[in-house]
């Protein structure tokens, strides 16, 4: 893959346009996009960025549920 800063953005471009046409504009989730510039500049490799950004989700989800990030579920087989 190209390391040129503008090769990169290119193909972000044509990304965000397509998720733009499918309905789903990335481009509105700043963490994405925060992760994106990353990339672009070459700061963190595309691996680095998709698990950043899928640790992000894994966080909204544990906030959504009210629990506190890394805070493990209670089942009904544990011992309170």
């Amino acid at each position: 893959m190209s390391t040129d800063p503008e090769a990169r953005r290119a193909i972000a471009h044509r990304a965000i346009n397509r998720a733009k046409s499918r309905g789903m504009p990335i481009d509105e989730d700043p963490i994405f996009m925060a992760l994106l510039d990353a990339w672009i500049s070459g700061d963190i490799d595309m691996r680095t960025m998709r698990e950043r950004y899928l640790d992000s989700f894994s966080l909204k989800e544990e906030q959504h549920r009210g629990r506190q990030p890394g805070q493990d579920e209670i089942s009904l087989d544990d011992d309170v």
